[in-house]
């Protein structure tokens, strides 16, 4: 229920195929309990546990950034480490 309220209120801010995953596997966690004492259906389960774990993978694939161009790479080498950074645009990029 934490799960599906933290959807309700966040989902806006994902990325649509993790926002289909999460919700999916809400729906899944809340029936892989009785699937487990069931045990009749092994696919189901595996199915239905690998539904569970595709919303972890589609939230970090949905959050993966590009990497720092050189730009950035060089300002961030020149400065200390844990300082703050402000970066301001030049005409050189």
């Amino acid at each position: 229920m934490e799960c599906h309220k933290w959807w309700i209120d966040n989902c806006l801010y994902l990325a649509p195929n993790a926002r289909e995953a999460l919700l999916r596997a809400i729906f899944c966690a809340a029936n892989h309990k009785d699937f487990l004492q069931d045990r009749t259906n092994i696919k189901l389960i595996k199915d239905n546990w690998d539904d569970i774990m595709r919303a972890g993978e589609e939230i970090v694939r949905a959050t993966d950034l590009p990497s720092l161009g050189d730009y950035e790479q060089k300002y961030l080498s020149e400065k200390e480490p844990n300082e703050p950074v402000e970066v301001t645009p030049t005409a050189e990029g």
